[in-house]
Order: structure tokens, then C-alpha cells, then sequence
């Protein structure tokens, strides 16, 4: 009687551990973060997903997952992809060396180094024989089959391949190669532009720049010859004016092909607000668009205007002029970047800050580096090996304290290495989640995943583990 009692106590206790087994959270290994309510996790050295309450709706069998995409992911087991829909069903057996979604109802495979579509089916749409095949344009995608490029509506090809060269439609033409030489077709396949070209350019304003027989010339979208192809090097440009060279100089000629500037320059670029640089007798200076050198080309390099204000170089370094030629910020940064909002970025004996469109210090330019402001107007800077956060009027909102900082777009925090160790503040410098973290991805649907000893978990916004 006693042997039974100690018997049953002992099935008993055995019985509660595995009770507490089944019911303890998983041990995560790894961790996504949520897409479409669902996020992959490795337990026990596979993958899985759970949903936002922690619960394993997709047992962990998989070598590999990747997030979901709407209602599919695409899983792998023993080195082959296939696809599983939300409830952990095998929508495509997993036997392709790649799977990706293809619209809402299709997917592209790879088998053997070959592109195929297949359906949620499981059935062949396009058998994997394409070299490539990828998304188009203007409801065309271009493909190529042994060696050769063509075009697919949906499964169907409306243009057979046999370009050896294709692009994608724009304004319902692509160029094409035969034999070597560039031509356009239309979305019929018709070839609108005869294969006779070198190279082709995209369009401008309806013109294709080309080259044949060594020279350069512009078509246009009918095919028509606007300008004879007689110059060394041409370049459209915009403002009406096309930058041409001739005998190793430079001129300009309109849409028309009429010489309006005449080729006397060693360099130029294009126009901007009514003027552009050229490069006269070794030095740069700007001229209007009747040829007139409006500013003398005495600098050392030059760039186009901006609002008034063009980037001149003198000895190596950068400043601005205006207009008449006076300048307007001294030539005294190693860099300048026009960031188009009143601020421009410098670099100033290799230390970097901000100045704005007169020359005035916002942010002086003591730091060893500083990014592009963000949409609330903060960016980061680092002094040494430390980031902080400064804004668009020159205040440190957040002291240079942290090994890496990562601003939340469209959001007022900021995600920051500490200790090598990853927490939240928020744009004032407060701490939001204390940096205890091994790792921590950024927060998708409130929740973030983050690593400590070893170990995975995810966390809402407050810092509270909601998925132990």
C-alpha cells in the first residue's frame, strides 16, 4: 500500500513538471519583429511564429522563414523554400532554390539558376526556363530566355525574345539591341526606331540622345533626326540648352540644333536659374545663356546656382557667390552640401556643422561628424567616439553620451547604444527603456524584440515585456 502511494506521488509530481513544461513560455533563440500580426522566432533550432499574445501558432520546424507578406512567408526546410499561409498550411511544398511573392496570387521561383511563376496551386503559371524575369513598367515585364530578351503580359508573351540588349517601357517605347546596335519598339513590338544606334539615352522632354558612327546627335520618340549627329560628346541638360563638344570644345546648341553659345570652352555643365559654369583658359566662371561671361572665370572649380547662390572652389576649398559675382560665403570648407531648406552641411578642416544661406554658424562646425536633419528638424552628431542629438537651431537636445544612436523616423525617440548595451530615449535625452539590451530591432505594431542573456523577448513601447 505504501509502494502505491509512493508510486502515485511520484507519477504525480512527474506530471505537474511536464504540465509546467507545456505551459512555460518558449526559450526564443532568435527573433523577427511582427508583420501582419505574426513574427518568426527560433525555438530549439528551428523557426516558427508566434502571434502578439506569445503563442507558438505556427510550430518551430523550419530552417529558415522569412516575414509575411499578407497572408504568405516563405519557409525553408532541408536547403529548399517553400510557402505556408497564416495558419502554418504548405501552400507551395518547399522544393525551390528561391521563392518570392509575385503580386497577390502569384509567386516567382528559381530552380537550377532558372525563373518561373507559380500560383498558390502549386501550378506552373511559367515554367522556371527564364534566365531573368523581373517587374516592368507600363504593364510589360521584361524577361530574358536563352540569351535573349523579351516581354510578358501577365503569363503571356506579347513581345517574342530576341534582343540580345532591353530596357523597360517609358512613354511606350524600349530600346532594344540587335546585332549590336540600339532601336526602339513599341508595346505591340513593332520597331518604331530602326537598330542602327551605338548607345542610346532615356528620354528628355520627348528627345533620345544618340550616338552613330562615332558621333552624337538627338532623335526624337518618332524616330526623326532634331539634331545631326556631328558633335564629339553631347549632353541634355535642361533650360532649352543642349551642352555639345566639338573638337575638344564645348558649346551649346538649342532643341533645334541652331549653335547659340559657340564651342570655345574646355568644360561646362548646364544652366541653372539663367547661368552656367565653363571652364576659359584653366579656370571656371559662369556665363548667361547668349554666351555673355557674365562672372570671369577666375575659380578653380565651380558648380551650378541654387537659389541664387552657385559653389565656387578656390585653392581646394569651398565657398559662394551670388550673381554678380560677389562673395557671399568664403571659400574656407573642404565641403559644402546644399541640403535645399536654408541649411547647408560643411566641412570645415574636417570637423562638420551647418551654416545657413548668409554664412552664419547655426551649428558651429566642431564635430567629428553630423547627418542630415530628419522631418522634426534633429539630426545626430558625434564628438570622438560618442553620438548625441542637436536640432536645426544649433541646441544639443541630447549630450554626446552614447555609442550609436538611430532616430525613429516620423517619431520623437531615438533608438541608442550604451555600454553596448541598446535602450530608448526619447528626443529630449529622457530615458524611455533603459539601454539593457544585448540587441533590439525598432518597434513594428508596438512591439519591439530584444536580446538579453542569450535569450529573446519582445517589449511594448513602455519597456514592459509583453512576450516573455
Amino acid at each position: 500500500m505504501r509502494k502505491g502511494w509512493i508510486l502515485f506521488i511520484g507519477l504525480l509530481i512527474i506530471g505537474i513538471f511536464f504540465i509546467i513544461e507545456l505551459t512555460k513560455p518558449p526559450i526564443l533563440e532568435d527573433a523577427q519583429h511582427f508583420s501582419s500580426g505574426l513574427a518568426g522566432v527560433k525555438v530549439k533550432g528551428k523557426y516558427g511564429f508566434i502571434d502578439k499574445t506569445g503563442k507558438l501558432v505556427i510550430k518551430p520546424r523550419y530552417e529558415e522563414v522569412s516575414y509575411f507578406y499578407g497572408e504568405f512567408a516563405s519557409v525553408k526546410i532541408d536547403e529548399r523554400w517553400g510557402v505556408i499561409d497564416k495558419q502554418g498550411k504548405m501552400i507551395l511544398a518547399p522544393s525551390f532554390d528561391e521563392i518570392w511573392p509575385y503580386g497577390d496570387d502569384l509567386f516567382r521561383v528559381r530552380e537550377k539558376m532558372k525563373y518561373g511563376l507559380v500560383d498558390k496551386q502549386g501550378q506552373y503559371v511559367l515554367a522556371p526556363i527564364y534566365d531573368e524575369f523581373n517587374y516592368g513598367t507600363e504593364g510589360l515585364n521584361l524577361f530574358k530566355l536563352k540569351g535573349k530578351y523579351g516581354f510578358m503580359k501577365g503569363k503571356e508573351i506579347v513581345i517574342e525574345p530576341k534582343f540580345s540588349r532591353a530596357s523597360n517601357f517609358e512613354e511606350g517605347l524600349a530600346a532594344v539591341m540587335i546585332n549590336s546596335r540600339w532601336g526602339f519598339i513599341d508595346t505591340m513590338g513593332r520597331m518604331v526606331i530602326e537598330p542602327i544606334y551605338a548607345q542610346v539615352s532615356s528620354f528628355s522632354d520627348g528627345l533620345i540622345h544618340v550616338r552613330i558612327n562615332g558621333k552624337e546627335g538627338v532623335i526624337n520618340t518618332t524616330g526623326e533626326m532634331v539634331i545631326e549627329p556631328i558633335y564629339d560628346t553631347l549632353y541634355l541638360l535642361g533650360e532649352g540648352l543642349i551642352a555639345v563638344e566639338l573638337d575638344k570644345k564645348w558649346g551649346y546648341i538649342d532643341t533645334s540644333g541652331k549653335m547659340v553659345i559657340e564651342p570655345i570652352y574646355t568644360f561646362t555643365h548646364g544652366f541653372e536659374e539663367g547661368l552656367a559654369p565653363v571652364v576659359y583658359e584653366g579656370k571656371w566662371g559662369y556665363i548667361n545663356k547668349i554666351g555673355k561671361m557674365v562672372i570671369p572665370a577666375k575659380f578653380d572649380r565651380a558648380r551650378e546656382f541654387r537659389r541664387g547662390l552657385g559653389e565656387i572652389n578656390v585653392a581646394g576649398k569651398w565657398g559662394y557667390i551670388n550673381k554678380a559675382g560677389e562673395i557671399m560665403i568664403e571659400p574656407i570648407y573642404n565641403d559644402l552640401t546644399d541640403l535645399g531648406n536654408g541649411l547647408i552641411r560643411v566641412d570645415l578642416d574636417y570637423k562638420w556643422g551647418y551654416i545657413d544661406e548668409t554664412g552664419k554658424n547655426i551649428i558651429a562646425p566642431i564635430y567629428d561628424e553630423i547627418d542630415y536633419f530628419n522631418e522634426q528638424g534633429l539630426t545626430k552628431m558625434r564628438m570622438g567616439d560618442l553620438w548625441g542629438i542637436i536640432n536645426d537651431k544649433g541646441t544639443i537636445v541630447v549630450q554626446p553620451k552614447y555609442e550609436e544612436i538611430e532616430l525613429f523616423y516620423g517619431e520623437e525617440r531615438a533608438l541608442v547604444r550604451k555600454n553596448g548595451k541598446y535602450g530608448i530615449i526619447d528626443t529630449t535625452g529622457k530615458t524611455i527603456i533603459e539601454p539593457i539590451y544585448d540587441e533590439m530591432t525598432k518597434f513594428y505594431d508596438g512591439v519591439a524584440a530584444v536580446k538579453a542573456n542569450e535569450r529573446w523577448m519582445y517589449i511594448d513601447q513602455t519597456g514592459k515585456v509583453v512576450i516573455p
